[in-house]
């Protein structure tokens, strides 16, 4: 069965969560862009997706975009390498350069209070930002793995991105005034371990200093 969903300018994560409540009768998602007048096709929606839901009904993901606590400040503040690949989502641009992932591993990113860097991405001069006094929120909170491997449309294929099933992922946006860094997404993962998002490829983190 194939469902249509009409849209202009609702963003597509948004509407994951509103079709999610009827996956076991849905195999494709169409999304009709008005202004672009495109259609978007979601394939295979899997029965795994009532997994972002618990059985009482309480939805495993939330949206506070709340500040950082301390702990957490402590935590993403410092000096970070790109160590290594992790994995891609299903649905991946050219950008991703699946399967190899971009050419980024070794390469650093400064995240403190006064300074947001990424000028160590040598290779890319897109990826490259230098943002003082950046803004920096917790967006959404994924309760355990399954929640977020399902929201995120990470391609499970070819792992789990070393997630543990009772892990609580929280997605961090680093801002200014003017724009989001994109296509830089940063999940903290139980203050524990920082995993980067890079268009549809994921790496994992590792700090080397806390400056």
């Amino acid at each position: 069965m194939i469902r249509k969903i009409l849209f202009s300018s609702i963003p597509i994560i948004f509407l994951f969560n509103l079709f999610i409540v009827s996956a076991e009768s849905i195999t494709n998602i169409e999304l009709l862009d008005i202004k672009k007048n495109k259609i978007i096709t979601i394939p295979k929606i899997q029965l795994e997706a009532k997994k972002i839901i618990n059985s009482n009904g309480t939805p495993l993901v939330s949206f506070p975009r709340s500040p950082l606590d301390k702990k957490s400040e402590q935590f993403l503040f410092g000096t970070w390498k790109i160590d290594k690949l992790l994995g891609f989502n299903y649905i991946y641009n050219d950008a991703s350069e699946y399967p190899k992932g971009q050419k980024v591993i070794g390469d650093e990113i400064v995240i403190t209070k006064d300074l947001f860097s990424s000028e160590g991405i040598a290779n890319y001069k897109s990826y490259q930002y230098s943002i003082e006094n950046p803004q920096i929120h917790i967006s959404t909170v994924y309760s355990n793995a399954d929640a977020f491997l399902v929201y995120s449309k990470v391609n499970r294929k070819e792992g789990n991105l070393g997630l543990n099933p009772n892990d609580i992922i929280r997605y961090i946006i680093i801002t200014n005034d003017k724009n989001y860094l994109y296509p830089f997404s940063f999940y903290i993962v139980n203050n524990e371990r920082l995993i980067l998002q890079l268009e549809a490829t994921y790496f994992e983190l590792k700090k080397i200093s806390d400056k």
